[in-house]
């Protein structure tokens, strides 16, 4: 074949496949699936904070042809001074708005996050105490779930002991493991004051 055939039939071709290859791009979401899209949104945090840092969908919805989504950012999440970003995706085409919510390792107003639960809990000297290695987790609890781990005989988490004393209300319970292991509990209420 000649030189100018093969031109051709190069060109036809790359006039041909160019649709197949841009149809993989995504340039709206109409068939991606909700896990697609949150993957898509995870792995783009990921290349600004990393590894290191939590994340979790505060909301995730279709909105016609476009995803809508909050992901909480959560950065050191388990030291003394957590920071908390939140960002506001739309996609495709991949559109982010991002939003401070505490950096400053203060608390003021109702706790919302476990990471100000843990913040709140710096109040006490024994946690301004612990060497920078230790880690902290939060967890909320409803009243009703004080209550049954007040209840709690068999086969109970080892907040359970630590509840016993504290009042039937929403509750956060801090975790905090120190260097060598050693673990304590601290409780929050939700407006950020130490109870125990």
């Amino acid at each position: 074949m000649e030189k100018g055939a093969w031109l051709l039939i190069g060109l036809l071709l790359a006039v041909l496949l160019i649709p197949v290859v841009l149809s993989g791009l995504p340039s709206e979401s109409k068939g991606v699936e909700k896990n697609s899209a949150e993957t898509f949104i995870l792995e783009d945090a990921k290349t600004t904070y990393g590894e290191g840092a939590e994340y979790s969908f505060l909301s995730s919805e279709k909105d016609g042809n476009n995803w809508k989504a909050e992901l909480k950012i959560s950065l050191q999440p388990h030291s003394k001074c957590p920071a908390i970003m939140k960002r506001s995706y739309t996609l495709f085409p991949i559109k982010y708005r991002e939003e401070v919510i505490n950096s400053r390792c203060t608390v003021g107003g109702v706790i919302i996050y476990p990471e100000e639960a843990i913040i709140a809990s710096n109040g006490l000297q024994r946690v301004k105490d612990l060497p920078d290695t230790a880690k902290a987790y939060a967890k909320k609890y409803a009243a009703e779930e004080i209550t049954a781990l007040k209840l709690c005989t068999n086969n109970c988490p080892e907040e359970a002991r630590f509840v016993k004393t504290l009042p039937e209300q929403k509750l956060w319970i801090v975790k905090w493991v120190a260097g060598d292991g050693a673990v304590f509990f601290v409780a929050i209420d939700e407006q950020g004051k130490v109870i125990a």
